[in-house]
């Protein structure tokens, strides 16, 4: 079960989720992300294809046989997902899937080539991509590295306003990158990372393993200077992953055990 866990502080805004639901049951059900754009809208894969969920039809629809994995990004209109797929040669194409009709168009082949990257509001010249274990932000043009080696840097995010850049290393977790200062800050421990619209905080996992196979996971929000508030306390058997913040900051969407789950987000400042 799920126990809604909140905590009050001067500076950490207090955030629980109530109402949590399967809105799938079964059925290898992962990557959940919605819509920056669409109100209401999250897409998923599965393992026989592409899904969308309308929040406010509360309807699941298979859109495609084609899987948009392992990581998806969505168009600006909303009508469609791009994706990165590699094939045996290490071959690299950028496909977009229309959730209108299913049809899949190649936008790009190389031998390397950037995740793709979420809609923004920042200006269509600021964007980040990973290349050999390092995070890279293009900025008016000119490319700098925000990470210098010494770990395994990826899946970079830019924040919803532009002004920042949220990353993963391998052993150390999660770290946001200012644009405007040029500074970086550690958030600690943690996987799967997802701004929330307001680009003031994020929310992921925190997992544990046995070598092999997940044993253990827990959902968290943590504000850019590190402190963190925990949001689900799941028994042994549910294991909340790959958390994803609504554009209106009302909803989280997570896989757990292969379904897909849905939740509400509520929020009051510190008292």
């Amino acid at each position: 079960m799920f126990c809604a866990i909140s905590v009050y502080g001067s500076q950490l805004p207090a955030v629980r989720i109530v109402n949590v639901r399967a809105i799938t049951q079964g059925g290898e059900f992962r990557n959940a992300s919605w819509s920056p754009s669409a109100a209401g809208l999250l897409a998923f894969i599965g393992r026989d294809g592409t899904y969308t969920f309308d929040l406010a039809t509360r309807r699941v629809v298979k859109r495609s046989s084609t899987i948009a994995a392992p990581f998806f990004a969505w168009t600006n209109d909303a009508k469609g997902l791009v994706f990165r797929i590699v094939d045996e040669r290490g071959t690299m194409r950028m496909e977009q899937l229309s959730l209108v009709d299913g049809h899949v168009t190649t936008l790009a082949t190389s031998t390397d080539l950037p995740l793709p990257r979420s809609v923004s509001r920042a200006p269509e010249d600021v964007f980040t991509y990973q290349s050999d274990d390092n995070i890279y932000l293009v900025n008016a043009g000119r490319t700098v590295a925000i990470t210098q080696g010494g770990g395994q840097y990826f899946l970079p995010r830019l924040s919803p306003d532009g002004t920042k850049v949220l990353f993963q290393d391998v052993a150390t977790g999660l770290y946001v990158y200012d644009i405007r200062t040029g500074g970086t800050t550690a958030l600690g421990i943690g996987d799967d990372a997802s701004w929330a619209p307001t680009s003031a905080l994020v929310v992921f996992e925190v997992a544990s393993d046995d070598g092999h196979n997940v044993t253990a996971s827990e959902l968290f929000v943590a504000d850019l200077t590190g402190r963190r508030v925990r949001l689900t306390e799941a028994a042994a058997h549910l294991r909340p992953m790959r958390p994803s913040w609504s554009a209106d900051g009302a909803h989280l969407a997570f896989d757990a055990e292969g379904s897909i789950y849905v939740a509400d987000v509520i929020r009051k400042e510190g008292r």
